[in-house]
Order: structure tokens, then sequence, then C-alpha cells
């Protein structure tokens, strides 16, 4: 007769750990025994978080908007990750959703993406990709980017123009 036992909850696994012994738990031998014989057993454990907050359905919601791939959401959550308003203060993630969002066209987080990865695009080497996030910002609509980008044309060299406005082209046929 096979004997068959379910171990139901964490307390029930410690009991049967504390009472092997201690050469088998070494040798990596965990399974529980009954009269020195191994028994079946299975471990069931079910951990639920909950965040703390005032506005955490606001923020599941916009999770999962952004999931589905709403630049929108991804604007906001990334500016919630920068600040910190609510959720844990996370620069890491909100440069990921902030970049997904100026990629998906959202001309807000194409003008921020400039002011956070491309240092108000006053460093030359960020020239180039500062011009295409600015001139993007322009194409939807922000007019704030355009005293931005004829601050940069003034700085760049004709072949960084060149390389910038290339790569606006391949970007806008890639789109289509």
């Amino acid at each position: 007769m096979e004997s068959h036992t379910t171990l139901s909850s964490l307390r029930d696994w410690a009991w049967v750990w504390m009472r092997t012994p201690w050469r088998q738990r070494r040798n990596g031998d965990l399974s529980p025994r009954r009269n020195g014989t191994p028994i079946l057993s299975r471990l069931s454990l079910n951990i639920t978080f909950k965040v703390f907050g005032v506005l955490t359905d606001k923020y599941v919601q916009l999770s999962e908007k952004a999931k589905n791939g709403d630049p929108a959401a991804e604007f906001e959550l990334a500016n919630a990750f920068f600040t910190g308003r609510d959720i844990p203060k996370d620069e890491s993630q909100g440069l990921v959703l902030l970049q997904r969002a100026a990629q998906d066209g959202w001309a807000q987080a194409q003008f921020q993406m400039t002011e956070r990865a491309c240092g108000d695009g006053h460093n030359n080497e960020n020239y180039v990709s500062a011009y295409v996030w600015y001139e993007g910002a322009r194409r939807g609509g922000l007019s704030e980017s355009e005293p931005k980008i004829s601050e940069l044309e003034s700085r760049m060299t004709p072949e960084q123009l060149s390389d910038a406005k290339k790569r606006l082209e391949k970007t806008a046929s890639s789109s289509k």
C-alpha cells in the first residue's frame, strides 16, 4: 500500500524539514520520510503582494495600457517613475517607458527623451540624436521644439546635420 502525504502549508514542510536528519539534509535529500522511507509530498505556496498608496489603481491601469502599447500611458507612467509619485522612484524603468512612448511617436515623449537621454542636446556627440528627437516632437505638433531645433542647427556641423536628416528620412520611410 502506497502512502501519499500532501504538505499543505509552509509550516507542515518546515516541520518535516526539522525532523529530517542533518546528514540527509546536507546531502541535498530533503524529501520527507516516514519510518525511514521517502514519501510523496507537494508544497503549494501562494504569495500575494499589495502595493499601498493613494492612487495604486490608477498606476495598475496605466501599466496595463502601457503593456498594450498606449504611448500616452507609457509617457505618464514614465514620469511617475522619474518623480517617484505614488510609486517607487526608478529612473531606468522610466527611461525605458519614455523611449517606448517616443518611438511610438508621442511628441511630448520625444521632446523629453532629448532632455533626458541627450543631455538637453548640448553634448557634441548627442547633437544628431537630439536633432532627430526634437524634429520628431516638432512633427508631432509640439512647438516648444522649434527654438531647440534652431539652436541645435547653429551648433551642428554640416556633416552632423546631414546625418540627422538621413536618420529622419530613414525613420519616415520605415514608418510608412
